[in-house]
């Protein structure tokens, strides 16, 4: 608990505390909080370390800035099943499951097959992300953001990327909240 004070105070408050587990879900599950004082750090502290989310104990926590009034994004690739090829996708309800976008929300999943044989402008992003509703510079952010995800997923060889949340600050900066990656 002193460890995740100091932190805290070098960062500032409010902070967000994520629990580091293997799992998704973690914010359905009661795994990440938010402190907006010392006293309700260590409160949070306590509750989390220990706490069995999603089948896994809580062993570290991972204390960050709260990004006050950011538009919440979904940014992913993972391989078609019906083409075995990537696909990029991306949505607007950032910040909770894509399969319940996906089941519940079609409409805000907005898709781009990828071709490994052909680099990713980006003219080629600024259409599907514009889809989402972002426009200007968040627009351009974004669809930076989405090269360097599909950089990284090919250099890798993932199976799966994804950052959730993307976030975008009131001043557009852009900033991968969230992220994880599954390498075969």
């Amino acid at each position: 608990i002193t460890e995740a004070a100091r932190i805290a105070a070098r960062i500032g408050y409010p902070v967000v505390l994520k629990s580091q587990i293997l799992r998704g879900g973690r914010g359905k599950a009661g795994g990440i909080q938010f402190a907006e004082t010392d006293a309700g750090l260590k409160e949070k502290v306590a509750t989390l370390l220990g706490a069995d989310i999603s089948v896994e104990t809580v062993e570290k926590l991972l204390i960050e800035e709260k990004i006050d009034g950011a538009k919440e994004y979904y940014a992913g690739i993972t391989l078609d099943p019906r083409r075995s090829l990537p696909m990029l996708m991306v949505s607007a309800k950032g910040g909770i499951d894509v399969e319940d976008v996906a089941q519940r929300m079609p409409e805000h999943l907005h898709t781009l097959p990828l071709d490994p044989t052909r680099a990713v402008e980006l003219y080629h992003l600024l259409p599907v992300v514009s889809k989402t509703g972002a426009t200007g510079k968040a627009l351009v952010q974004i669809s930076k953001t989405l090269q360097k995800l599909i950089s990284g997923f090919y250099r890798y060889e993932a199976v799966t990327v994804e950052i959730n949340p993307l976030m975008i600050g009131p001043d557009t900066s852009v900033v991968a909240a969230d992220s994880k990656i599954e390498i075969d």
